[in-house]
């Protein structure tokens, strides 16, 4: 099962058509069907009731749904933490210790430099 393939199952039962749906996922609408049959011959399930559109999801489609959104986030969030690590992003709780007086001096300073700017 491809996460690609589970998206666009997702796509498709949120949208409840199969244009809108591929045009959300930018692909076109025979790609699209093309993976919901994947999604459903690698499941060995039958995920959506079809007529000549997009009519409803079976009672399995409506389970793979509520765990196609699950995994998908998770996805997303695992993406989202290994992106943040790769760029050197920090985390963590940072602390900063001041000086009262310092910090007094450089904000009255800071406010003097700009009034006599203004001026």
């Amino acid at each position: 099962m491809l996460i690609r393939h589970l998206k666009f199952f997702v796509t498709l039962a949120e949208e409840q058509h199969f244009g809108r749906a591929a045009e959300q996922c930018s692909v076109t609408q025979p790609t699209l069907s093309q993976a919901i049959r994947k999604l459903e011959e690698d499941l060995n399930l039958s995920l959506i009731v079809r007529g000549h559109r997009f009519l409803s999801l079976t009672a399995e489609g409506e389970k793979v749904l509520r765990w196609g959104r699950q995994i998908l986030a998770d996805y997303e969030s695992l993406h989202d933490d290994l992106r943040g690590r790769k760029k050197g992003g920090l985390t963590g709780t940072l602390r900063l210790g001041v000086i009262p007086g310092a910090l007094a001096i450089s904000l009255l300073a800071a406010l003097t430099e700009t009034s006599a700017s203004s001026s």
